[in-house]
């Protein structure tokens, strides 16, 4: 007899359970804040808040360490000088720095005359670009704007007597305005030529100078007239008509004065001054042969 057990298997699935919870979320809740969102859901937790003086980026590689203003607008730091009467003021700057003035009162106050750069009135002011310079380029302690350009040297005949020059040249280089006669030519003397190129000198009552207060208004201080007259000119009533000796020099009027040039006496270089010529027949085998005569 056979005897058959059924084999029982039992099959047991055993699921294992797992408990799954919504991921924790994190942000600024807080409305008054400069980074809180409209709309935006709830935050499980309240965090990252900014507000005005905390960073920001405003994306402007040009700035740095941006914050937030009170508006909550994003604020790059610029540093610059944020006076309006210095030189270099920016007119965008954030951060101070420091400032560059001008010298408040040139000759006075200061030993060196510094200017800006830029006009402090002009469109470019405020751009921070602006630059203190000397205006005394040939330190001689008065601003170049104030020098009186003209002869210093006491032995030329154009010598500034009554020291109105203050300078050779604006730069203070080589070159020189003086009217140094050269001692080989003994017909060349000091003077001035009007407007036909007739010599003459300044009479010694003269007050003819340089029109420093630029009364005429033309821009030019170095010109040379007398008091009151406009355009600045030297006046008819201070010109001396010059009387010459037998030397061929002038015997009259100022001998040096700062307007003075130098005065070529013998231009045919023939030995005798221009202002001594006898005009004649200088040919010995002519009828009217003149033995006086110095210029044909």
């Amino acid at each position: 007899m056979k005897y058959f057990f059924p084999l029982l298997c039992v099959c047991v699935i055993l699921f294992g359970s797992r408990s799954v919870s919504a991921q924790t979320t994190y942000g600024c809740n807080d409305s008054d804040a400069c980074n809180f969102v409209v709309g935006d859901p709830a935050y499980d937790v309240n965090s990252g808040c900014a507000y005005a003086g905390d960073a920001c980026d405003d994306e402007n590689p040009t700035t740095f360490s941006s914050v937030y203003a009170s508006d909550c607008s994003c604020v790059g730091v610029v540093t610059g000088c944020m006076d309006p009467e210095a030189c270099n003021y920016k007119s965008d700057a954030t951060n101070p720095s420091g400032c560059l003035y001008v010298t408040p009162n040139p000759n006075v106050d200061a030993e060196n005359c510094w200017v800006c750069s830029q006009d402090m009135a002009g469109p470019s002011h405020g751009n921070g670009q602006g630059v203190l310079v000397s205006n005394d380029m040939n330190n001689n302690g008065i601003c170049d704007d104030l020098d009186v350009i003209g002869c210093t040297d006491d032995a030329a005949a154009n010598y500034n007597y009554d020291f109105q020059a203050t300078a050779l040249n604006s730069f203070g280089g080589s070159s020189s305005p003086c009217a140094q006669i050269d001692s080989e030519e003994e017909f060349n003397f000091a003077g001035l030529k009007d407007d036909d190129g007739v010599p003459y000198r300044l009479k010694t009552t003269s007050s003819v100078t340089h029109d420093v207060n630029d009364f005429d208004n033309d821009g030019d201080v170095t010109e040379f007239g007398s008091p009151g007259t406009n355009p600045w000119a030297i006046a008819e009533s201070d010109k001396e008509e010059l009387v010459y000796g037998p030397d061929g020099l002038p015997t009259n009027g100022l001998t040096r004065h700062a307007a003075y040039i130098e005065i070529w006496g013998d231009q045919d270089n023939n030995g005798t001054s221009d202002f001594n010529e006898i005009e004649g027949c200088m040919d010995e085998d002519a009828c009217n042969y003149d033995e006086e005569a110095t210029r044909q």
